[in-house]
């Protein structure tokens, strides 16, 4: 998942979620593919499953396998969904890799919802201060101004670089206004937009850790179930590569795999990525288990994305404090540079 998805497909991604859950019971109960659709498809009343559902009739009756109908109709190109579900060939396997799907889609949101509240107290402070210092500038430093230059003082330096400050923001304004919406809608509407932010925010010292953590949390889940649904694991490092949201990461990932020999088993595969720390590639490690005890990385995974939770907890609490102490330091300077020349102006009178 990527910022377009955590800002602006969190309703859908939940219908998602519930159609898996309920694939998952048609399936327990004999359905398979086209049939469950066809079960499902005049039993909802969410107009946004409705729609959901739709698009991936018309896939189905284009030809698509069920897999290959998900991953285009719902997915966005997600390659390990679809690989998941068609080496799924048993109703067993079927239902748990669909309760699986849910269970993920789930817990992307959570994490995607959590993001979300949590960014907002920076914005919201950084946009209330820019708010309030915007409206200082332009309709109470002016004043000041005035007042100070008939008293034909010198006024202090802090004072003189606040009021050089205040008249570039009443200048520019409406210009810096205006690119910030620019940037939001080209954000929205242009995906290579999008992808060039993602490599820009990788590219950063303090958010590079961030986004790896996130995409290994993306990478090692998709990983688990294409693996466990009876995929060859080259193939299923391939298609887990699709579950990245961060582009730069993602082509990475697909970079170290075209080294990787084709008939690479789990633990070759996993060995040949630097995105996961080796003390999580021993942990992984499956030769000295049977080769189909592979629950064992749905299980790793699930304590990664435990870990990463913690860790996120963590760096957004930082954020949080520094933003803060951002706006307290802007406030005391601004505060500080009206009432030094107030001073002087005092002492010159007596």
């Amino acid at each position: 998942m990527n910022l377009f998805d955590i800002m602006f497909r969190r309703r859908q991604q939940r219908a998602i979620a519930e159609l898996y859950r309920d694939f998952s019971e048609l399936a327990e109960d004999g359905y398979v593919g086209a049939e469950m659709v066809e079960q499902l498809e005049g039993e909802l009343d969410d107009r946004r499953q409705r729609r959901l559902m739709g698009r991936l009739s018309s896939r189905i009756k284009a030809g698509d396998s069920f897999g290959e109908a998900i991953s285009a109709a719902w997915e966005q190109e997600r390659e390990f969904v679809r690989l998941a579900v068609d080496y799924s060939k048993t109703q067993d396997r079927l239902a748990a890799v669909m309760a699986r799907l849910a269970d993920l889609k789930d817990r992307e949101q959570d994490r995607a919802d959590y993001l979300r509240e949590v960014a907002w107290w920076p914005m919201g402070y950084l946009a209330a201060a820019f708010s309030v210092f915007a409206v200082y500038a332009i309709f109470v430093l002016p004043q000041f101004r005035e007042l100070f230059a008939g008293f034909g003082a010198e006024l202090p330096g802090l004072t003189r670089a606040v009021f050089r400050l205040a008249q570039l923001v009443d200048d520019w304004i409406t210009l810096v206004v205006g690119a910030l919406l620019a940037i939001g809608g080209m954000y929205k509407v242009l995906p290579r937009f999008r992808r060039w932010l993602d490599g820009l925010l990788s590219g950063l010292p303090w958010l590079n850790g961030v986004v790896r953590n996130l995409a290994l949390s993306q990478f090692l889940p998709a990983f688990a179930l294409s693996v466990s649904s009876g995929a060859p694991a080259r193939e299923a490092a391939e298609a887990a590569a699709t579950a990245v949201g961060n582009r730069h990461v993602r082509r990475q990932i697909q970079q170290e795999l075209l080294e990787t020999a084709q008939v690479a088993d789990t633990d070759s595969v996993l060995a040949g990525l630097s995105l996961l720390p080796n003390r999580m590639k021993r942990r992984l490690s499956i030769k000295h288990r049977r080769a189909d005890d592979l629950l064992r990385l749905h299980q790793i995974s699930d304590e990664f994305l435990l870990r990463l939770g913690g860790r996120t907890a963590s760096a957004v609490t930082a954020i949080d404090l520094l933003v803060k102490l951002f706006v307290v330091v802007v406030v005391a300077l601004l505060v500080i540079a009206i009432y030094l020349p107030i001073f002087q102006i005092g002492q010159v009178v007596q």
